[in-house]
């Protein structure tokens, strides 16, 4: 009845969720007033046949294009605040390649540098593989510096910035959380690979 009164009267005009909050919590109180108001306003008959949404709509995915041959494009991130190891690493470089989701895991310091994270990339993976035609990462700071970009453009390497696209990191965000808490658990431990070296 209270809701009613404040919401559904003339008087009231049927103002939105935020108003009517804002318009009852100077008189009234309880526990679940915002949540309730909320409810009420989005079932209100009236406003839903008379009010358009202002809110953007989704569009359609746009997944990154399917590879066709190894290392053609690659996904990299960074995993941050890991416990330090004996060698004192406190991170994990991570690269993926979208074609056979082959991985490199790279031990790298937590503040390691945008030229550092180059360093790291071109040791690790060009080295290895050649310069990929697409390299797709978040916006981490380390991916969108003015180095990269020039790295990059020189090379002709295609940087893609993902913001708020989760969809195109699919591999590397499955990737991360499978590596985080194995990470974790043997940072620390005496017998780590990071106490070898590989020799070739």
């Amino acid at each position: 009845l209270l809701l009613s009164e404040v919401h559904d009267v003339v008087s009231a005009g049927h103002f939105g969720e935020d108003k009517t909050i804002k318009t009852l919590s100077h008189t009234y109180f309880w526990p679940w007033l915002a949540s309730g108001i909320e409810d009420y306003i989005r079932s209100c008959d009236t406003c839903q046949r008379t009010k358009s949404s202002r809110q953007r709509k989704a569009g359609l995915l746009q997944p990154i294009p399917p590879s066709d041959r190894p290392w053609q494009a690659v996904t990299m991130d960074f995993i941050m605040a890991l416990l330090r190891s004996v060698r004192g690493h406190d991170a994990i470089f991570i690269v993926v390649d979208k074609f056979s989701r082959a991985v490199h895991f790279v031990p790298p310091h937590r503040k390691v540098t945008a030229e550092g994270a180059t360093t790291l990339f071109v040791d690790n993976v060009v080295r290895l593989h050649g310069v990929p035609d697409s390299i797709i990462s978040d916006r981490d700071p380390h991916f969108t510096s003015k180095f990269w970009k020039q790295l990059f453009t020189l090379s002709g390497t295609r940087l893609t910035t993902v913001c708020h696209r989760l969809t195109t990191q699919g591999q590397m965000g499955r990737r991360s959380v499978s590596t985080r808490p194995w990470s974790r658990s043997f940072a620390a431990a005496p017998c780590t690979m990071q106490q070898h070296e590989t020799r070739s």
